[in-house]
């Protein structure tokens, strides 16, 4: 099967914050790009056990791979050139290194520095397990636990003062609703 995603890569430990800024509005301290992720492929299912009614449980292997892109936008703020007012705002590049926190006024919108975001090209694999429940009396019909590798050749920091990676993983949970057309 041909399948496509997409995925907002996050760091771990990442959050928003919002008592640091001038106007107590949500950013990510040190973040300096973030990561989308675009990825098509070929999925192979294993059949494990056959669902030969509705009171069975069917379990599927999948394996799946194909080429990724990422795309590495940079974040922009309104920068205040006064930390106990707004004065002056500027649209820049953050930079944790030159930007106080005090200063800034907030993170700017996506389309903000959209021109000066990096594209590069990978590869990504799958590995799930798939438990396919019959109909019941609910449209539920299975849950799918996963992991997904990516390997973009990178050279863009996305959190300050850490290198920049070129492996990325993730675990995942599905839940599958529909009929399923194996």
């Amino acid at each position: 099967a041909i399948s496509f995603g997409y995925q907002n890569y996050k760091t771990l430990g990442e959050s928003k914050r919002n008592n640091e800024t001038i106007a107590n509005s949500p950013i990510v301290l040190n973040k300096m790009n973030n990561m989308y992720l675009f990825q098509a492929g070929v999925n192979k299912k294993i059949t494990l056990g056959v669902r030969n009614d509705q009171s069975n449980i069917g379990v599927n292997a999948l394996l799946g791979g194909g080429p990724a892109l990422g795309i590495f936008k940079p974040i922009f703020i309104e920068y205040s050139q006064n930390d106990t007012q707004v004065i002056g705002l500027q649209r820049v590049r953050y930079n944790p290194a030159v930007h106080n926190p005090g200063q800034i006024f907030e993170a700017l919108p996506l389309q903000d520095g959209l021109s000066e975001s990096k594209l590069k090209l990978g590869i990504w694999t799958k590995a799930a397990l798939r438990f396919d429940w019959g109909s019941y009396q609910s449209n539920f019909k299975a849950i799918e636990i996963g992991v997904n590798l990516h390997f973009i050749p990178n050279s863009e920091v996305i959190i300050y003062q850490t290198a920049p990676r070129q492996f990325y993983g993730s675990m995942y949970l599905m839940l599958n609703f529909g009929a399923l057309k194996d």
